[in-house]
């Protein structure tokens, strides 16, 4: 059976859309590679986050580094309200925590918190 011939506008027509169709898988070819290499570099980023993080840690635990130069270098550098929100309800809570370890208290009770409340309430009007 012979091959049915198309004409010259016909066949260039046709080449013309599988060009298209080309450069579209190219184009989104590379758009995944980009994406690729950019969740990379944010997995690389927060990874090294995290070991800054640690080694932070460590300097404070072996002395290297104090609380007040921490919580300053905190206070300067961590600018988002959210972030800063919740810089604020660690060192709460860490507050807290060391509280009832020093009174020997139960950090999950009424009294405990009570307790606390009232030391705060202390330690504010002796800083005035």
């Amino acid at each position: 059976m012979a091959r049915k011939r198309i004409s010259p506008d016909a066949e260039i027509e046709a080449l013309k859309q599988e060009q298209e169709q080309l450069r579209n898988r190219m184009a989104r070819a590379k758009a995944r590679k980009l994406d690729q290499v950019l969740a990379e570099q944010r997995k690389a980023e927060n990874r090294m986050k995290i070991l800054i993080g640690v080694a932070v840690q460590q300097a404070l635990k072996h002395g290297r580094i104090d609380q007040v130069q921490l919580d300053g270098w905190l206070d300067q550098y961590i600018t988002t309200e959210n972030d800063k929100g919740f810089i604020a309800e660690q060192r709460e809570k860490s507050r807290y925590e060391n509280f009832c370890v020093e009174h020997n208290l139960d950090s999950s009770t009424r009294d405990a918190k009570q307790q606390y409340k009232e030391w705060m309430t202390k330690q504010q009007q002796e800083q005035e």
